[in-house]
C-alpha cells in the first residue's frame, strides 16, 4: 500500500511562518497570538515571561516597521532589529489594566469616536539595563533592582520621580527620544526596548489635578513627544525589541 504524502508549497510555508501560534509554533494563530485556548492558557502559565516572536513572522514586521517608521531622525540611520519578545504579564496585573482602561472608556467614549477604548496607544520606553535580557536569546530575568527593565517586565511600571512633568510614567511615539532614555551598564551585542500600550485617555499639554495624562508635543522647542501617565495602571509593556546599537 502506498504512503500519502501531502506536499506544501512554499507560498503555505511563508503564511504559516507569518502567524503561526506563539506557543506550539505548530499552527496558525486564531485568537491574538495563539490557536487555542490550551496554547494560550500554557503560555499565560509562564507569566512573568518572554516569548520569542521569529522573525519572519507578522508581528515581529509589524513592531520592526513601527519602530523604522517612528525613529524620526534624520542624521542617524534606524538600526536593525534583531529580536521581538511577546511579554507575558500575569492575569492580575493585565485585570487591573483593563480595569482601569474601562474606568477611562466608560467616561471618556473613545470607543464612539473611532479610537481604541481608553484611547490606548502604543508607545516606546527606553530604560536601563543591568543585565543580557532580550540577547542572544536570553530570556531569564536578573535580580537586579537597579535593571529597571527586567523590574517592569516582572512587576510593570513605577512612576518616575525626575521627570519634567512631575511623577509618571513617561513615553514616546517616537522610537529615537526612546533610545536616548536607554542606559546599558553590562557589555552586550544589542540595545533594549519597550513597546507598551499606554490608556491615553484625553492628554493636555500640562498636568492639572484630575486629568489622566499628559502629552507633551513636538514644537515650542521640542524635537520630539513625550507622553506621560499618572496611574501605575494605566500602562502595561507588551513587547521587549532588540536592535543594533
Amino acid at each position: 500500500m502506498k504512503e500519502k504524502s501531502i506536499q506544501i508549497s512554499s507560498d503555505m510555508l511563508a503564511r504559516l511562518a507569518e502567524e503561526v501560534c506563539l506557543w506550539c509554533k505548530k499552527v496558525p494563530k486564531r485568537v491574538s497570538h495563539f490557536c487555542s485556548r490550551s496554547c494560550a492558557q500554557g503560555a499565560q502559565q509562564t507569566s512573568p515571561g518572554l516569548l520569542e516572536v521569529p522573525e519572519g513572522h507578522a508581528t515581529f514586521k509589524s513592531i520592526a516597521e513601527q519602530f523604522k517608521v517612528s525613529w524620526r531622525y534624520t542624521t542617524r540611520q534606524c538600526p536593525p532589529v534583531r529580536r521581538v519578545y511577546k511579554i507575558m504579564a500575569s492575569q492580575a496585573s493585565l485585570d487591573k489594566y483593563e480595569a482601569y482602561r474601562n474606568s477611562v472608556e466608560a467616561r471618556g467614549h473613545f470607543k464612539a469616536s473611532g479610537k481604541y477604548a481608553g484611547n490606548e496607544n502604543r508607545r516606546w520606553h527606553g530604560t536601563r539595563r543591568d543585565c543580557n535580557l532580550g540577547a542572544l536569546g536570553h530570556t531569564q530575568f536578573c535580580a537586579s533592582t537597579t535593571c529597571f527593565l527586567c523590574c517592569i517586565i516582572k512587576t510593570t511600571f513605577k512612576k518616575s520621580l525626575g521627570g519634567q512633568f512631575g511623577a509618571g510614567i513617561y513615553t514616546s511615539s517616537t522610537s529615537f527620544k526612546s533610545d536616548a532614555n536607554f542606559r546599558n551598564t553590562n557589555a552586550s551585542p544589542l540595545k533594549a526596548m519597550l513597546l507598551s500600550k499606554v490608556v491615553k485617555s484625553t492628554a493636555l499639554t500640562a498636568p492639572p489635578a484630575g486629568y489622566d495624562s499628559v502629552l507633551a508635543e513636538v514644537g515650542g522647542g521640542r524635537t520630539d513627544d513625550e507622553l506621560v501617565v499618572y496611574s501605575k495602571n494605566a500602562a502595561r509593556p507588551s513587547y521587549l525589541l532588540m536592535y543594533e546599537p
